[in-house]
Formats: C-alpha cells, sequence, structure tokens
C-alpha cells in the first residue's frame, strides 16, 4: 500500500561498535516491502490531494529517520515561525590585502607556493642548483627588485588551486644589467 510509511531500523554508532574491524560492522537497513519503487505521477497526485505523503515525502522522512538513529542524533525539528522570515540582504566586498613582502631572491615560487616538484630524490639537487645559480647574478636581482622594495603576492595562483607548469619569463632591465656588468667588473678588479 502506499500510503504507508516506509520503515527504516538500524543500529546506533557508538565508539564500541565504530572502532570494529571491517568485516564485523553491520548496519542492519530494512526498508518495508510495501511502498513500491515506482509510483506514476498520477499516483503521487492521488497521494498528494488526499492528504497522505507522497514516495519523495516517505524517503525524505525515512532518510531523516534513518540519520538520527545511524548517529544517535534527534531528528531535526522544524524552525520557529520567527526564524522563518526572510533575512535582510546582506552586501559582501572583498578588498585585496595590503600585505607585503621585501624582494624573496631564492624563491622557488613553483616548489614552495603550488609544490611543483622534480621528485623526493631529485628535488634536493634542482633546489641546490637553483640557489648556486642564483648567487652569481643576485647583483642583478638586488637592481631589479631593490631590497626597500614591496611585493604584494597579488597575480600568484591561490593556495590548493590547480596552477598550471610553466616557466617563469627572464626579466629585462637595463638598469639591472648594468648593475650586474658593474658588480662584475668591480669584483675582477677588487680581487687580484
Amino acid at each position: 500500500m502506499p500510503g504507508r510509511p516506509t520503515q527504516v531500523r538500524a543500529e546506533c554508532l557508538t565508539d564500541g561498535n565504530l572502532l570494529l574491524p571491517i568485516h564485523k560492522l553491520t548496519t542492519r537497513i530494512g526498508i518495508d516491502p510495501n511502498v513500491h519503487p515506482e509510483i506514476s505521477a498520477q499516483e503521487e497526485a492521488r497521494l498528494r490531494q488526499a492528504g497522505q505523503p507522497t514516495r519523495l515525502e516517505q524517503l525524505s522522512r525515512a532518510k531523516t529517520e534513518f540519520d538520527a538513529k545511524m548517529w544517535c542524533d534527534p531528528p531535526p525539528t522544524p524552525l520557529p515561525g520567527r526564524m522563518l522570515q526572510p533575512w535582510p540582504e546582506t552586501t559582501m566586498t572583498w578588498k585585496a590585502s595590503a600585505l607585503c613582502h621585501k624582494p624573496l631572491y631564492f624563491e622557488q615560487a613553483h616548489l614552495e607556493r603550488y609544490g611543483h616538484t622534480t621528485g623526493p630524490l631529485t628535488q634536493p639537487i634542482v633546489s641546490a642548483g637553483h640557489f648556486y645559480l642564483m648567487m652569481p647574478i643576485l647583483p642583478y636581482q638586488l637592481a631589479l627588485w631593490p631590497p626597500y622594495e614591496c611585493i604584494y603576492p597579488l597575480g600568484y595562483y591561490r593556495p590548493g588551486s590547480c596552477a598550471p607548469y610553466y616557466l617563469d619569463p627572464i626579466p629585462l632591465s637595463i638598469r639591472a644589467g648594468l648593475a650586474e656588468a658593474g658588480a662584475w667588473v668591480g669584483g675582477v678588479f677588487a680581487i687580484p
């Protein structure tokens, strides 16, 4: 008979049976076999007109009761009438943070921000190579991004988002090139 509500039986989860091995866990669910799984739209309309719960309402109530029994919670009660009134509209705006840091001359953005590694065995070698290759061009970077300049992290991919693999472009600057050349020429003359 389609008008009967679905009966759900489940055993409550407790600490005693929650930590059992997987082959010993059982959840006994019994759904009333008198509730037909497929009811036509006409039958749903007839049930609704007769004031009886429809199949969807029966299943919704059964799921609520099952979840309540499964997790030992009481079934949810409807909200009081005063809480069903619409909330006032709220405007939410986003403002970029003014967080900044000084230049990171030896940063590996793809590794440190996105987790792109070359593997557990080769990444230390790649990181050491990056450090030692950046040392000779440190004057170039100091002229390109002076130590007193604020660098904002805007423009990077957000944490957790899928950042693509790409090669960073080489920043070209005449001022930085002249500083690099001056550092090398000065180093040649300073060290006999």
